[in-house]
């Protein structure tokens, strides 16, 4: 392996690690929180993580990766017992739709023209939160879990448009952060994988007794 794809897998390892350390830290307080404040908490943190990796590396399927090791990470949960095994495969989804939502809308959120870049995040939000809705109907459709979100046309909605325009303009915060610190770079010898290993060791552990 060479020195272009070492440096590329600690960049994914070291950022896939922080989502995966705040949702077991952070995410944990905010599960006891009401669905809609705990995702419009979440989701521009994952903008801010996403972006910043996208500087570390401009290849645009970096952010495939950060994502899958998030969810990965989260996966670590599986081992453990529990009601249910979608109390950890949810999250996990919601993690790849988030990811995948970034990812296809990179273009609209880095366009030069302000009104584009600031109409990307809700609309992300709000496709997000649709593909969650879509997956939450299919598992209702198989198992006959009925989600709190699907529960009533009120509450898909509020899930849906309310949520994902908070999650959209919360996350012009993490977007205008991202920018400020667009010229700053720690200058860290990612090729030796030094900080991701431990990273991500750190977030399966603090995943698994959290």
């Amino acid at each position: 392996m060479n020195k272009s794809k070492l440096e590329r897998l600690s960049i994914i390892l070291v950022f896939g690690s922080i989502w995966g350390i705040i949702e077991a830290t952070l995410g944990y307080v905010l599960h006891l929180l009401p669905a809609l404040i705990a995702g419009s908490v979440m989701f521009p943190i994952v903008v801010f993580i996403l972006l910043r990796a996208r500087r570390g590396d401009l290849k645009r399927a970096v952010l495939l990766f950060v994502g899958l090791v998030a969810a990965v990470i989260k996966g670590a949960n599986l081992v453990m017992p529990a009601a249910t095994i979608f109390k950890t495969i949810n999250p996990m989804v919601s993690i790849l739709f988030e990811t995948l939502i970034v990812f296809l809308l990179i273009p609209l959120i880095e366009n030069e023209k302000i009104g584009i870049k600031v109409a990307s995040l809700p609309l992300a939000g709000i496709v997000w939160r649709g593909l969650y809705l879509l997956y939450m109907g299919g598992q209702f459709f198989l198992n006959g879990f009925l989600a709190a979100h699907l529960s009533s046309f009120d509450a898909a909605v509020e899930f849906l448009v309310v949520g994902g325009l908070i999650d959209g303009l919360i996350a012009l915060i993490a977007l205008a952060l991202d920018r400020l610190l667009r010229g700053f770079t720690v200058k860290l010898r990612w090729q030796r994988l030094w900080l991701g290993i431990p990273a991500f060791v750190l977030a399966v552990v603090l995943t698994l007794i959290l």
